[in-house]
């Protein structure tokens, strides 16, 4: 959900998306923009299959820890803000989404989105973020306000709005402010599901409950225990 500024705040869109493939406690380098391996003084193809920790963090302090809290709390995070030192010492302003794989994605991949912001950014916008979502109309202001308030309660909440008007940032926003946050963030994207099997989605499933139930699934309402489901 995005709001018309005077001023730009996305100065660098990311050719490519940064991905991070956690496996045996490690954080490999899967895919890199050529901008940000630019900035470390390598090639992309060089760094990829290496090592996060050890090619990036150096440059990009926090980078690893996003990922792996992402990974370890299974809910995203956005609007993270942070600090790259490039190869000749001079600073950029990062913002950062961490994203968990799509249901039937590669579960060991977590997706950075990366977007290089202005040094300092003007008192008006720095007003306007807000948990990844961003704007300084009244309107906006009245959005934020209402997560706020939707945040306190347990209550279910319902989001309306067009195609891409941002209604699972506004859902992560009110995960993240409310005291589920440290919970579990899942989301279930309904017309992708077939009727068949939007109950084991929903209720899960044990081994050899049906036919073709090979082995046993945990649903929706499980993974969300304690946290925040978000039914698209």
């Amino acid at each position: 959900m995005t709001d018309t500024v005077k001023q730009p705040l996305l100065l660098l869109p990311p050719s490519r998306n940064l991905l991070i493939r956690l496996t045996g406690g490690r954080l490999l380098i899967d895919d890199v923009p050529d901008w940000l391996a630019d900035y470390t003084g390598r090639p992309a193809a060089s760094i990829v299959g290496k090592s996060a920790e050890s090619f990036l963090e150096p440059f990009l302090p926090g980078l690893s820890e996003l990922v792996r809290q992402t990974s370890q709390q299974r809910h995203n995070f956005y609007g993270f803000k942070a600090s790259l030192t490039d190869k000749n010492g001079e600073s950029h302003q990062l913002l950062l989404d961490a994203l968990l794989p799509a249901d039937n994605g590669d579960q060991e991949l977590i997706t950075v989105l990366m977007q290089e912001v202005a040094d300092k950014l003007p008192a008006a916008l720095e007003k306007a973020t807000f948990f990844g979502l961003v704007g300084s109309s009244e309107p906006m202001q009245r959005v934020f306000n209402k997560i706020k308030m939707y945040a306190a309660s347990d209550a279910a909440v319902l989001i309306t709005g067009e195609t891409g008007a941002g209604k699972e940032g506004v859902a992560a926003a009110i995960h993240q402010m409310s005291n589920r946050a440290a919970r579990p963030f899942v989301t279930m994207n309904c017309s992708a599901i077939t009727e068949t099997l939007f109950e084991s989605e929903l209720f899960g499933h044990e081994k050899g409950s049906f036919t073709g139930a090979m082995r046993s699934h945990r649903g929706r309402f499980e993974r969300a225990n304690g946290g925040t489901l978000f039914l698209d």
